[in-house]
């Protein structure tokens, strides 16, 4: 199981918990993929905690929720019952990376000590540890990343929303802490037209996703939502493929 869904970003917490409540009583062992679900907060460690219980699997990704693209960093959770290595909990594995990448991956999840948060205050001295709303400190460098990933998506998902609307443009259910979306046309070329103006996206051809028995094709993409700096000028190129005279 993904959660959030790829390609639309959607989370039904209900029926993941029904799935793993299966999976307990026939004995199977449920693998969950978590590549996105950093961003969703108390959620994400409820549902995390919901696998721990029953058994399961857990994968995740550095590389999608903590700004390293290109660096295919993850890392995966299994119960002690799977684990016969003879490996602590204390134990932490990085493995599988390049220098860069395990670098990044011990900054990112190191503990925020007294000691650290200085070492980091010295080079940014605006550096805040302190969660704005509860006062409490973030736990690790990663867990104040997905916070601020999270915030920003809720604030500017609905405007990204609601100018593809004003486009003609519907956007696929999704939650809207989540940075993946999925943009639906009417074009069949709308992939194609988004890549002539220069915007990045997947087809959803490249996924089994259908409304019925539409198979949306190339005319629905997925994308990221844009940085604060890049939203106006993606949703002017939108504006401009929708245009195009192709």
């Amino acid at each position: 199981m993904d959660a959030p869904n790829n390609p639309t970003g959607a989370i039904d917490l209900g029926r993941i918990s029904k799935l793993l409540a299966l999976c307990k009583e026939t004995g199977a062992i449920p693998v969950i993929d978590l590549a996105f679900a950093e961003a969703l907060g108390a959620d994400y460690t409820a549902l995390a905690q919901e696998v721990l219980d029953c058994d399961g699997i857990m994968l995740g990704s550095i590389s999608k929720t903590q700004g390293l693209p290109g660096q295919r960093a993850g890392w995966a959770i299994l119960p002690k019952s799977l684990t016969q290595n003879g490996y602590s909990e204390s134990e932490v594995m990085v493995f599988g990376l390049n220098r860069v990448a395990e670098d990044y991956v011990r900054a990112l999840y190191s503990p925020l000590t007294p000691e650290l948060v200085e070492k980091i205050k010295s080079v940014f001295p605006n550096f805040n540890h302190l969660d704005p709303e509860t006062g409490s400190p973030y736990r690790c460098l990663a867990h104040l990343h997905a916070e601020r990933v999270s915030a920003y998506n809720q604030k500017v998902n609905p405007i990204f929303h609601a100018n593809l609307a004003d486009l003609g443009l519907t956007v696929m259910s999704s939650d809207i802490r989540n940075q993946i979306q999925v943009i639906v046309s009417e074009l069949p070329n709308f992939f194609q037209r988004l890549a002539a103006v220069g915007i990045q996206t997947e087809s959803l051809a490249f996924y089994p996703v259908a409304d019925g028995d539409r198979h949306y094709g190339h005319s629905a993409v997925r994308i990221l939502t844009p940085s604060k700096d890049q939203l106006p000028e993606v949703l002017k190129r939108i504006k401009i493929a929708l245009e195009l005279d192709t």
